[in-house]
């Protein structure tokens, strides 16, 4: 006689769904993650001095952004104040390095 375990009973109900409210607070909660990782390897990136990779993590972040206005057709301006945090930050550490 085969006992029912806590795992088994689980995987026989199959995947769980989370309700709609739920899930667009996940997602949301997951964007502005993936904002807060590229922004803190932006840091790091300037504090290196690797200005083409700070740089290119801007770029990244300007493309995500577009996209999310393509998407939701307003403004994010939590996003758009971070990127020209970026730029203003790139434009005076090459204004320091050409000096």
């Amino acid at each position: 006689m085969k006992i029912p375990t806590f795992i088994s009973a689980v995987r026989s109900r199959g995947p769980a769904l989370l309700p709609p409210e739920r899930l667009e607070r996940l997602n949301r909660t997951h964007r502005r993650r993936l904002d807060d990782v590229i922004d803190e390897a932006f840091k790091h990136a300037c504090m290196n001095g690797d200005l083409e990779t700070a740089t290119d993590l801007a770029d990244v972040l300007e493309r995500k952004l577009a996209r999310w206005l393509l998407a939701n057709g307003s403004d994010n301006r939590n996003g758009s104040a971070q990127l020209e945090a970026m730029r203003l930050e790139l434009a005076r550490r090459r204004s320091e390095r050409a000096e």
